[in-house]
C-alpha cells in the first residue's frame, strides 16, 4: 500500500513538471524554451494567419490582456535587450459583439423625416460605459436592400481592432429590387477600457469607397462619431417612396372586360400634386388564385418602378384582373414610369410598360400598349 502511494505522488509530480516547463509564458511553440522561434510564431500569429499558441494568454507577453505588436516587441526586447521578464496575464480580453436591432428602411421625407443625420453621410455612432465594459455602437445609413429578412454580421476581434462585416439574408422570394437606408445596433461587451480601431465593412459601397474605419479611445472619448460622404444610391435620396395595393383585385369576368380594350394592357395615372400618385393597371396578369399579391416600389434617377409580384399561384390556370394602386412620397417632377410584373419574362413576351410621366403639377392619363396574345386576347 505504502509502496503504490509513492509512485502515485512521484508521478503526480512529474505530470505537473511538465505542463508546468510546456506552458511557460512566450512559449509559443511549446518547445520548452523561449528564444527567436517563438517570436516567429507570435508574428506568423498575428499577421499571416498561423496557428494559436496552446493557450492564448501564452502570447500577451506584456500582461495587457491584449495580444498585438506590443507583445512581439516586448518578446525581442526580453530577448535581445535585457527587456523584463514576459508577465502574461490569466485571460485573454474575448469580447462578446451581437448585433442588437435595427431600424426600418428610412424615410427621408422633407417634413417626415425623424433621422437627424443626412441621407448622403455613412456615420458610426458609439458610447462606451466603463462601469459595465459595454460599447454600443451604432451603424448610421447603412445600406442594405430593401426588404431583408434578417440583418446579419459577422465579427472578428484582433490586434486591438474590432471588423464588422456586414450582410443579409432572403427568404423564399429572394431580395427586392431595391435598396434601403437603415440603423443598426450593435453591442459590446466585457471590452475593458481602452483605445481600439473600429472597422465596419458594408454592403453597397462602390470600388472606390473608403470602409467606415477609425480608432476610438474609450477612455478620453467615450462618446464618438465617424461619418464619410457616400454620393451613389442608396445615398443621397431626399425622398423615400412606398407603394400599397389598394382594396382586394379579383379575376375579372372575360366577358365584363370593357374598361379597356380586350388585347390593351393599360396604366391609369392621376397625380394630386402634392407626393400622392393614384395608379390603375387594367388587365393585369397572375394566377387565377395566388396566394397573395404585392408589389415593390422604387425611386432613383428619376425613374419610378413599380413591380408586381404573386406567392405561389394554386391553380392552373392565369387571369386578368384590374389592380389599383397608391404611391406616397413623390416630390413634383418629371419621371420615367416602368410597370413589370413577372410573368412578363415569363412564356409570355413584350416586356414592361414603360412611359414618361410630367407630374410637375397635378394631372391624370393613361397609357396602353398591345398585347396581343393570351390572356389578353381572345
Amino acid at each position: 500500500m505504502g509502496r503504490s502511494f509513492i509512485i502515485s505522488v512521484t508521478l503526480l509530480l512529474i505530470i505537473a513538471f511538465a505542463v508546468t516547463g510546456a506552458y511557460e509564458c512566450g512559449d509559443l511553440n511549446n518547445d520548452d524554451s523561449i528564444n527567436i522561434l517563438d517570436v516567429t510564431f507570435l508574428i506568423n500569429y498575428l499577421y499571416r494567419g498561423g496557428p494559436a499558441p496552446a493557450y492564448p494568454n501564452l502570447a500577451d507577453i506584456d500582461g495587457s490582456g491584449l495580444i498585438n505588436i506590443l507583445d512581439v516587441t516586448a518578446l525581442i526586447r526580453f530577448l535581445y535587450k535585457s527587456g523584463p521578464e514576459p508577465v502574461c496575464s490569466t485571460s485573454i480580453i474575448n469580447p462578446v459583439i451581437t448585433v442588437d436591432g435595427h431600424s426600418a428602411c428610412k424615410n427621408f421625407l422633407p417634413g417626415k423625416a425623424d433621422f437627424m443625420t443626412p441621407s448622403d453621410q455613412d456615420c458610426a455612432q458609439y458610447s462606451y460605459n466603463e462601469a459595465a465594459n459595454t460599447l454600443s455602437l451604432t451603424h448610421v445609413n447603412a445600406g442594405f436592400n430593401c426588404c431583408p429578412e434578417e440583418i446579419l454580421a459577422e465579427v472578428t476581434f484582433s490586434n486591438d481592432t474590432i471588423t464588422i462585416i456586414e450582410s443579409e439574408s432572403f427568404g423564399e422570394w429572394g431580395p427586392c429590387f431595391c435598396l434601403c437606408l437603415f440603423d443598426v445596433n450593435y453591442t459590446i461587451t466585457d471590452l475593458p477600457q481602452g483605445e481600439y480601431t473600429i472597422v465596419i465593412i458594408g454592403l453597397e459601397l462602390e470600388g472606390d469607397d473608403e470602409y467606415l474605419a477609425f480608432t476610438a479611445d474609450l477612455g478620453s472619448n467615450p462618446v464618438g462619431e465617424y461619418c464619410v460622404t457616400r454620393d451613389h444610391y442608396p445615398w443621397g435620396m431626399t425622398t423615400s417612396i412606398e407603394g400599397s395595393i389598394v382594396g382586394e383585385p379579383a379575376c375579372k369576368n372575360m366577358t365584363l372586360k370593357s374598361d379597356t380594350a380586350v388585347e390593351q394592357d393599360c396604366i391609369e395615372y392621376d397625380y394630386d400634386g402634392s407626393g400622392t400618385l393614384n395608379l390603375t393597371h387594367y388587365n393585369d396578369m397572375f394566377n387565377c388564385c395566388p396566394e397573395s399579391l404585392y408589389i415593390v416600389v422604387t425611386l432613383e434617377n428619376n425613374v419610378i418602378r413599380l413591380d408586381e409580384y404573386e406567392s405561389e399561384g394554386l391553380c392552373d390556370c392565369i387571369c386578368i384582373y384590374d389592380m389599383e394602386y397608391e404611391i406616397t412620397g413623390i416630390l413634383p417632377g418629371v419621371y420615367t414610369l416602368i410597370v413589370d410584373n413577372i410573368s412578363y419574362y415569363n412564356e409570355y413576351t413584350g416586356g414592361p410598360i414603360e412611359f414618361e410621366i410630367d407630374l410637375s403639377t397635378p394631372t391624370s392619363g393613361i397609357f396602353c400598349v398591345d398585347r396581343p396574345y393570351l390572356p389578353w386576347s381572345e
